[in-house]
């Protein structure tokens, strides 16, 4: 995936760039097996160094820099997996009984019930992952500005 320009925001900088990474996951069913290999090449140290120089600017370092990447790194890929996932091996109707379920058995699962989980007509994919995304930037800024 290409690196974005970098700009004065690094909020918008982390997103882009996120974004990309998720969207190149979803392309290309097979990079979930990917996940666990090391991968240090020249792609990931230019991603993974955009990254930081983003949260850098942001005021992250040391161990808030460290865990501030990590976290970003882990919601994309986990995110990214997860959907790959679902879109590659469910069973079309398989989401939509598993909510037909959640529904019948409300006092078993209220909260679930209540959330609307698993109800893609109340959000979707995309909504999670963006309001996601800002909830780990927020995250950032906050460990960034504490020092």
């Amino acid at each position: 995936m290409p690196i974005p320009e970098v700009t004065d925001d690094w909020r918008q900088d982390a997103r882009v760039l996120v974004r990309a990474w998720r969207a190149a996951m979803l392309r290309h069913p097979w990079a979930p097996g990917l996940i666990g290999r090391p991968m240090l090449g020249p792609n990931v140290l230019a991603r993974t160094e955009f990254l930081q120089a983003a949260l850098v600017r942001g005021g992250c370092g040391g161990l808030r820099l460290a865990v501030a990447t990590r976290m970003l790194a882990n919601y994309v890929i986990g995110a990214s997996l997860t959907e790959a996932t679902w879109r590659q091996h469910a069973d079309p109707g398989a989401r939509a009984a598993a909510r037909e379920h959640v529904a019948a058995s409300a006092d078993t699962y209220p909260t679930l019930h209540a959330s609307g989980h698993l109800d893609d007509s109340r959000w979707d994919d995309d909504l999670l992952f963006e309001e996601g995304l800002d909830g780990v930037l927020r995250a950032a800024a906050r460990a960034g500005a504490s020092g």
